[in-house]
């Protein structure tokens, strides 16, 4: 079957480049145990999973300027950001692994790498970064 074969290969290279981007840095942070599972667990999504995940990465960009443009990180629109964004993580984190408390260290973490500032600031305008780790913080924080 050409198509698994190439759905395979699609997941296969994800990994390679999320290994070649952050998987230093992943490792180092999570340790191998953590990265090798969340490795796992991308391999192991089916294609509407993968199909689902990607409209969620897509939903969040779009939720988050429809928050942004509402300028309150504690606004509804911001909270449902929040929960899509946890969804998210949740797709690709290991099973466990996802908390409130990591959610918000992740998020804060965000801010410290250039290339987090960058995936979202272009994507959802300049300071996208900075509102999402504001109402990552408001929701979650409390």
């Amino acid at each position: 079957m050409p198509s698994k074969r190439s759905f395979e290969k699609k997941k296969s290279d994800a990994i390679a480049e999320n290994e070649a981007r952050y998987g230093e840095e992943a490792r180092s942070r999570w340790g191998n145990k953590t990265v090798d599972a969340a490795n796992e667990k991308l391999r192991g999504l089916s294609e509407q999973q993968w199909e689902e995940a990607q409209a969620l990465g897509e939903k969040i960009i779009e939720r988050l300027k429809q928050a942004m443009a509402e300028g309150n990180p504690q606004s509804a629109a911001a909270q449902e950001l929040v929960e899509l964004h946890a969804k998210w993580l949740r797709i690709y984190w290991p099973e466990g692994l996802y908390s409130p408390q990591a959610h918000v260290s992740l998020a804060e973490g965000y801010l410290a790498a250039p290339r987090f500032v960058q995936y979202y600031d272009s994507r959802a305008g300049s300071g996208a970064t900075e509102f999402l780790v504001k109402a990552i913080k408001a929701a979650l924080k409390g």
